[in-house]
């Protein structure tokens, strides 16, 4: 490396260094900010769902959810959705999502407080965030997967939680990048017509106690933590498309995939229901939703017509619930 260069580097290197320092000490960017999604308006580029809009803007409020603003001034009652991305509903616009639509009628302030791919103890984490807010009730979407998909995250370095930690982190890298006109994301459709035929051989394998035990231990984590936010716990267990109905020239009964997964949704569908039984939870049968190819686009996330009939299957029940 030739002198000149090497010592250009190293003048880079160190001037970054002294600027991210300053930065820690007076910022010229404003205060610190607690979400780069706060009270910003993202458009994404949906490149693998025909049934959805190519793009879809999301607005995300005061709070980095979606939905409406929180003002202290509110009288209504407060609810906050938690859960993954089929909750989330990324794809569908702000006001169509079936968190919308089940809360249409209803005179409530509500927030969509979901995000993809979390984990049981950072659903906790951001339920413990809003005690501040005094919410009524907390609605949680869970799948059979929930405490059994969960694992731990490889542990970060101590380089870079110092990064994530920095003002040049918070207030340059992340907006910026978040500023891009648009963010390609989304998940792929499944072609149903190539899901396995059944075979005589596959049997469904239910929970194992200690499996049982280790769900029951993260929902008890759940509800722990939207009891102490003072809010009442309610949970809807999951609908699949997977099922034994005609549909399209698809028999999905004949399908193994299709016919194992739907009894594991039904297994947890009773689980559940026997745990806020006997917890004090509120529960909704999600799974209760009439199976059709029409409302799904893959595995679990709704469609427009999905999120519009899921959304009017739980409302009656949530808003006797909330209000």
């Amino acid at each position: 490396m030739a002198p000149l260069l090497k010592k250009l580097i190293i003048f880079v290197l160190v001037a970054l260094a002294a600027f991210a320092i300053a930065l820690e000490v007076w910022s010229p960017f404003g205060k610190p900010v607690k979400s780069t999604y706060i009270n910003t308006t993202i458009t994404y580029h949906n490149e693998y769902v025909q049934q959805l809009p190519e793009y879809i803007r999301v607005r995300y409020n005061n709070q980095g959810f979606i939905g409406e603003n929180y003002s202290d001034t509110i009288t209504r009652k407060r609810i906050y959705f938690v859960g993954w991305s089929n909750t989330q509903s990324l794809f569908v616009e702000e006001g169509r999502k079936w968190t919308d639509v089940a809360l249409r009628d209803a005179d409530v302030w509500y927030n969509n407080a979901a995000a993809d791919g979390t984990l049981i103890p950072t659903w906790c984490k951001i339920i413990n965030g809003f005690a501040n807010t005094k919410p009524d009730v907390v609605v949680v979407l869970i799948d059979p997967f929930v405490g059994l998909k969960e694992r731990d995250k490889k542990p970060e370095g101590s380089l870079m939680k110092l990064l994530k930690k920095s003002k040049l982190f918070s207030q340059l890298v992340l907006p910026y990048w978040h500023s891009k006109k648009e963010i390609r994301i989304g998940h792929r459709s499944v072609d149903w017509s190539a899901l396995p035929e059944d075979t005589a051989e596959s049997s469904y394998n239910p929970l194992s106690d200690e499996e049982r035990s280790f769900v029951f231990a993260q929902l008890d984590s759940l509800k722990s933590a939207i009891t102490k936010s003072g809010a009442k716990p309610l949970f809807i267990s999951a609908p699949t498309p997977y099922g034994n109905f005609v549909e399209g020239g698809v028999d999905m009964g004949k399908k193994e995939k299709s016919r194992l997964t739907d009894m594991q949704y039904r297994e947890f569908d009773e689980l559940l229901a026997g745990y806020c039984s006997q917890n004090n939870c509120g529960f909704i049968s999600g799974y209760s939703l009439p199976k059709s190819l029409r409302y799904f686009y893959d595995y679990s996330h709704f469609t427009l017509e999905g999120s519009a009939a899921f959304g009017g299957l739980i409302g009656k029940s949530l808003l006797n619930w909330v209000l």
